[in-house]
């Protein structure tokens, strides 16, 4: 379906002006400049069948035309998502590490984790091979039982040996802002794509520039 416009929908008012709605709208301008885009709260939502909304906010209304409404009730349901993750044999715990999941037409990508610093995000949080796997395992049972639809997702978990699940967040929240300039492409790009069909096909940190020689 071709949309007239886009809304990026934000939990307040005060939310408008936040760095994630801007940057994202900035991605989705730089892309795709014929569509109309606008970041509206949830109190100043109107239903349309011809505008294709971007939800950065569990908080959606029902009446929303949305295909992610179950998606997104399942993750505002953490404490019930967290009984069927420990059920499967996982580890239950508080995280500030985030495992960005891409689930584009082709199937799920994974990219570098990411973790909290002090006031800010860093990208890439190196893990070992065991626990990639552990979190990706867990990634892709976790989209399966959602019924995830394309997107661009955070795994939350705490750990970087053993880790545990803490939730799943269904939509680019504030700590993918560490992918700007350092992932390729980054976690907001990955995520507009996702929303117009376009393929990913890997995802790869940019390297670190070379040392200036001083003189």
């Amino acid at each position: 379906m071709i949309y007239s416009s886009v809304q990026i929908v934000v939990e307040s008012e005060r939310d408008r002006s936040a760095t994630l709605p801007i940057k994202l709208q900035d991605t989705i301008q730089r892309i795709s400049p014929k569509i109309d885009t606008t970041i509206q709260s949830i109190q100043t939502l109107k239903a349309s069948e011809e505008v294709l909304f971007c939800p950065l906010t569990l908080n959606i209304p029902d009446h929303l035309p949305f295909l992610g409404q179950k998606t997104y009730e399942f993750c505002r349901s953490i404490e019930s998502l967290q009984q069927t993750v420990s059920i499967w044999g996982y580890p239950i715990g508080e995280g500030k590490n985030w495992l960005p999941i891409i689930l584009s037409a082709k199937g799920p990508l994974y990219g570098e984790a990411i973790q909290n610093g002090n006031l800010t995000y860093h990208q890439p949080l190196h893990l070992g091979d065991r626990t990639r796997q552990t979190l990706y395992q867990l990634g892709y049972q976790l989209l399966r039982h959602i019924q995830a639809i394309p997107g661009v997702y955070l795994l939350q978990f705490g750990g970087t040996s053993n880790p545990c699940f803490d939730r799943l967040i269904p939509f680019p929240d504030t700590p993918v802002l560490a992918s700007l300039g350092v992932q390729e492409p980054d976690l907001l790009t990955s995520y507009w794509y996702c929303q117009i069909g376009t393929p990913l096909i890997d995802l790869q940190i940019k390297p670190l520039p070379l040392p200036s020689n001083s003189a």
